[in-house]
């Protein structure tokens, strides 16, 4: 008798799990295409130089390459393939970067 409820129970906290988690995915889908932009920021990261593309994609054309360092200037974001994509300006070039390769400038 005791087992019907406990069933149930387990049922209904399964089903409130996958809710939250499902929640959870679109509130982070929801962050990661927000808008952030108008900013300055310089290229970081552990490679010497970063790839500068035509479109938010890592299978977009290159276009060229900016060395850690170079000064950006923020102006739109996107997000694709699970990335944050900055799209600058620099003295080389205009494209987008994975926004993890541009540091915030102080402003």
């Amino acid at each position: 008798m005791l087992r019907k409820p406990v069933t149930i129970f387990w049922i209904i906290t399964g089903l409130a799990a996958v809710l939250l988690l499902v929640f959870t995915l679109s509130l982070r889908s929801r962050a990661l295409v927000q808008k952030s932009a108008g900013f300055t920021g310089t290229i970081t990261g552990v490679d010497s130089a970063v790839y500068l593309y035509e479109q938010p994609s890592a299978s977009s054309h290159i276009i060229t390459l900016l060395d850690l360092g170079d000064p950006v200037i923020v102006t739109d974001s996107d997000g694709e393939e699970n990335t944050l994509w900055y799209y600058v300006n620099s003295v080389k070039a205009n494209g987008w970067l994975p926004a993890d390769r541009v540091s915030r400038n102080p402003p």
